[in-house]
Parts: structure tokens; C-alpha cells; sequence
């Protein structure tokens, strides 16, 4: 089964776009390994405001918060934020 697509959020671009050239290969790779394992168990996980179950997984010094929509085939990539020390 192939993987899914990805989508983000236009704030996680804003975070995208201060990162440097090298957090920002890790970050896409991320999304494209999330979007791969769409099933993959995540390391916390959170309801939104609309009920949906959000996924939170923690990357080196990222965490990366993602919604799948299984109807479409596509990660909704809606968060990411650094984390010092992690």
C-alpha cells in the first residue's frame, strides 16, 4: 500500500521558512516519513476542537503535529515547533 500525500498548514510554513537549509531537509523528510507510515503509532496523541484525534511525534528537537485524513488520502501536517534540549 502506498503512502499518503502531505499538506501543511501555512504557520508551519512561517516555522519552515526561519529554519535552516538543514532543519528544513529534516523537517520535509519527516513529513514525507510520516506520510509514508500514515498508521504509525505517534508518540502522544490529542483531540481538536472538532473532535479529530491529532498526532503528536517527537523528531530530534521537533515536534511535528498532523492529522490524517483517510478519505483523501492525505497527512494535514498542522503544527511544528521546536523544542530545546529534547
Amino acid at each position: 500500500m502506498a503512502g499518503y500525500a502531505y499538506a501543511v498548514e501555512e504557520s508551519v510554513l512561517t516555522v519552515f521558512s526561519t529554519a535552516t537549509a538543514r532543519q528544513q531537509r529534516h523537517l520535509l523528510g519527516w513529513f514525507r516519513e510520516i506520510a509514508a507510515a500514515p498508521f504509525r503509532a505517534p508518540d502522544y496523541e490529542e483531540q481538536d476542537s472538532a473532535g479529530r484525534t491529532l498526532a503528536v511525534v517527537l523528531r530530534d528537537d521537533w515536534l511535528v503535529t498532523y492529522w490524517c485524513d483517510h478519505s483523501v488520502r492525505k497527512v494535514m501536517i498542522i503544527a511544528v515547533v521546536a523544542v530545546e534540549g529534547a
